[in-house]
């Protein structure tokens, strides 16, 4: 049943990002679209992040090793993605990872020997050194956007005199020309 729910998440989530893929591709989004489409993708991504944290924890419910190894496998690369992924937008991927982590490591837990003991603290040091990465990915994102407006700036204006320059008549120019265009 959880394979099932998951496959639905995860095609639905297939879904959302070809549709976006399609509209972006005809036009470029207003504000309104794009919080929309970005609400679309949160929702996808929770859901598949709830789907994988219940198999995991589904998993470790049960007495077979190999199907630890499997959740363990499982838990650890999608939260890997969910970090690499999501880390532009920290509260969603703090969501996400917690989705996929707590039910895991708490299901380990429940496990009466050491092994699992161990292995849900692994687990838990596993979620916060991925927020730490969230956080790190996150800012350097920042500065990043940061550093380029900067340069852009730094590109288009005269430092001295901050009035335009060459670059930015000729950048206006061709804007002007494809508007004049279209008309």
């Amino acid at each position: 049943m959880l394979v099932t729910v998951a496959i639905l998440c995860s095609l639905a989530r297939l879904l959302v990002l070809k549709s976006f893929g399609q509209t972006v591709s005809n036009r470029t989004l207003d504000e309104p679209t794009a919080r929309l489409w970005e609400r679309r993708y949160a929702t996808s991504s929770i859901l598949m992040s709830i789907a994988t944290g219940a198999i995991g924890a589904r998993c470790f419910l049960g007495s077979d090793i190999l199907v630890h190894m499997f959740a363990a496998g499982l838990m650890c690369g999608c939260g890997a993605g969910v970090v690499t992924r999501l880390s532009a937008s920290p509260r969603l991927a703090i969501v996400s990872l917690c989705c996929i982590c707590i039910p895991s490591t708490v299901a380990a837990f429940l496990n009466p020997d050491i092994v699992h003991f161990g292995l849900a603290i692994l687990f838990f040091s596993f979620l916060v050194g991925s927020l730490e990465a969230i956080k790190y990915l996150f800012n350097t994102t920042v500065d990043q956007l940061i550093l380029k407006q900067k340069f852009s700036r730094l590109a288009h204006r005269d430092p001295l005199t901050n009035l335009f320059n060459r670059l930015m008549l000729s950048d206006n120019i061709e804007i002007a020309l494809r508007n004049l265009q279209a008309e």
